[in-house]
């Protein structure tokens, strides 16, 4: 969960995000995630069909103002599930600019592939980089390979990596390596020193819906 932070926190800071730009956690679990998010600054919110996202309480999707999001992330959720064209097609109707997410890619990997972890039987379904490709452009998105985490970039009106500068920076933070792991980790601790501002913003959000007559704080 830390190394998914680190990698979109940057990525997020390289394509323009802000504090105002709405984000989902799609199949975020118990809401880690969506925390450590909130902690950096970014404006997260938390989904999960099985889980009760404890760690993000009070910023789950039910609680979210907004019907649609730029930012979607979904990690450990592609290769669960049973229908992916439904599946994923239901996430797509949050209309995201940037959507973010983890699997590994499939390349004729014989019955030895760990990736296939037929002990549990969780790992139901396996994308080629073609089919994600196909994918992407049946919706209108350009999918962006990366070692741990991909991308699907809008390819139409959207404000986020519009820039070839911006848009190289973030392929090369996919791509992965020494240099990109030194720069998610910097930035990351970097704007880390911030979050108890942000989780004390949240705390008096959390008290004021609970009825609590507790003054804004709205981080610096």
């Amino acid at each position: 969960t830390l190394r998914m932070a680190q990698i979109v926190s940057l990525l997020l800071r390289v394509a323009g995000a802000d504090r105002k730009t709405a984000c989902l956690d799609w199949g975020g679990g118990n809401g880690l995630f969506c925390r450590m998010m909130r902690d950096q600054g970014y404006d997260f919110f938390s989904y999960d069909k099985y889980a009760e996202p404890f760690y993000s309480a009070g910023f789950t999707l039910d609680e979210a103002a907004a019907a649609e999001f730029s930012v979607v992330t979904t990690f450990e959720v592609f290769e669960h599930l049973l229908r992916p064209r439904s599946e994923l097609g239901a996430i797509l109707a949050f209309r995201p600019l940037l959507w973010i997410f983890s699997t590994q890619i499939f390349e004729n990997q014989g019955a030895d592939w760990g990736y296939l972890a037929p002990e549990n039987g969780r790992h139901v379904f396996f994308y080629s980089e073609k089919a994600l490709q196909a994918f992407g452009q049946a919706h209108g998105y350009r999918f962006l390979r990366g070692r741990h985490l991909h991308m699907f970039l809008r390819e139409r009106s959207n404000p986020y990596l519009a820039s070839p500068g911006a848009l190289g920076i973030a392929r090369r933070i996919l791509a992965g390596g020494k240099l990109a792991g030194l720069s998610t980790s910097l930035h990351y601790m970097l704007r880390q020193h911030r979050a108890h501002l942000f989780w004390q913003s949240d705390s008096s959000l959390l008290k004021r819906r609970a009825g609590y007559e507790t003054p804004y704080f709205d981080p610096p």
